[in-house]
């Protein structure tokens, strides 16, 4: 493992004539002049520094021991379902309506346009606050699943259920021949 250090982003000052250079050596190494960051293995470290002035008036050496340990602990990435899932129950929706518009047309027609008239009036208020939760989930990140038994879960079932049922019952409804 290797350990970033900012030791020279501190702020070394000179209140008279004003700080010429930050100098460092790691485990009695060369002295470097410090301008940024820089690395260390693992293991125990010396780290020695010190800063002059303009005047070349020089303080004491100083030192920090740094010890670098194991691995490092990659940052955990938060994934959201909540977008795929409402997509899939999206399309079972448009399916579902598609079956329900097929079995009973609009006002009892046989015809492509009695279809799809059905299904524009009953299958997308559904297909759409299914796709808009997704959305707003994605752009967000609320209603995100996981956690698997949260908010998002439950709207999707919810609608997902609501959709299902208006569809299934208007389908299965008797008389094709009434008006809707």
């Amino acid at each position: 493992m290797i350990c970033r250090i900012q030791l020279c982003t501190h702020a070394a000052t000179d209140s008279g004539c004003g700080l010429n250079l930050t100098m460092y050596g790691i485990d009695g190494g060369d002295w470097t002049v410090c301008s940024g960051g820089f690395a260390l293995p693992e293991g125990e470290h010396n780290i020695s520094h010190y800063s002059n002035d303009m005047l070349n008036n020089t303080e004491q050496e100083k030192w920090l021991l740094v010890t670098v340990r194991g691995q490092p602990v990659p940052p955990k990435v938060a994934v959201n379902y909540k977008p795929l899932v409402a997509q899939v129950f999206a399309i079972v929706l448009a399916v579902v309506g598609l079956w329900s518009s097929k079995r009973r047309p609009w006002k009892g027609g046989n015809d492509r346009m009695a279809v799809a008239k059905a299904f524009a009036i009953t299958a997308p208020p559904f297909i759409f606050i299914e796709a808009a939760t997704g959305t707003i989930s994605f752009l967000t990140g609320s209603l995100s699943i996981p956690p698997l038994l949260g908010a998002g879960t439950a709207v999707d079932l919810g609608v997902l259920l609501a959709g299902i049922a208006v569809l299934l019952l208007r389908g299965m409804r008797s008389g094709t021949n009434q008006a809707e």
